[in-house]
């Protein structure tokens, strides 16, 4: 409604100055000039009585249709950018959890590392004690059997030079009075030398 008054007024404000004009001139030529101005008004009044009735619903339901398209896009264009701050405040959340798990994770990392050299170490220092302990034993076993192969040597290198000496130096008188004191000595233990 504030359209219509609106327009009217400015139609008068436009026609005023217009009207004025034409009296002044009507004085000068005649009558003809006020029907030719009412004739022009009543053309311009019908003309926009056609246009308000025909023309007016599909300007009202373009600008309507217009404007309800503004609006969809506008609420559109409102829902995406909530959804897009939504999804950037989502993004910032996991990038956060992201770098905390990924300190954990190294916190983690860096613990079990230090966990594994310190098993490695001590893996290391038992299997050096048991070589070395290894390595004794087996020097020990060595050494004795070295011990045992010298003494066994030196006793058959003795027992040669036993026999030799024997051979050289034992005379048959020699192994007669030997027999001769075994016999004694069974002899004092009581020991018969005849069944």
């Amino acid at each position: 409604m504030r359209t219509w008054v609106s327009t009217a007024a400015i139609l008068a404000a436009a026609l005023v100055p217009g009207v004025a004009h034409a009296a002044e001139a009507a004085g000068e030529q005649g009558r003809g000039s006020w029907l030719a101005l009412l004739y022009y008004v009543a053309n311009f009044l019908i003309f926009a009585w056609v246009l308000y009735r025909y023309a007016g619903p599909m300007v009202r339901s373009f600008f309507g249709e217009r404007a309800g398209s503004i609006r969809a896009t506008r609420e559109r264009a409102e829902t995406l950018a909530s959804e897009a701050e939504a999804r950037a405040s989502q993004a910032a959340e996991r990038l956060a959890r992201l770098a905390d798990e990924k300190a954990k994770l190294g916190a983690d990392l860096g613990a079990e590392s230090a966990l594994e050299a310190t098993r490695i170490r001590e893996a290391s220092r038992t299997a050096a004690t048991r070589v070395l302990r290894d390595a004794e034993l087996e020097a020990a076993a060595l050494g004795e059997a070295a011990q045992r192969r010298l003494r066994g040597a030196l006793a058959a290198a003795a027992a040669g030079l036993a026999r030799e000496l024997l051979a050289q130096h034992f005379q048959r008188a020699d192994q007669q009075r030997m027999v001769e004191e075994f016999a004694a000595r069974l002899a004092d233990e009581g020991i018969d030398d005849e069944p």
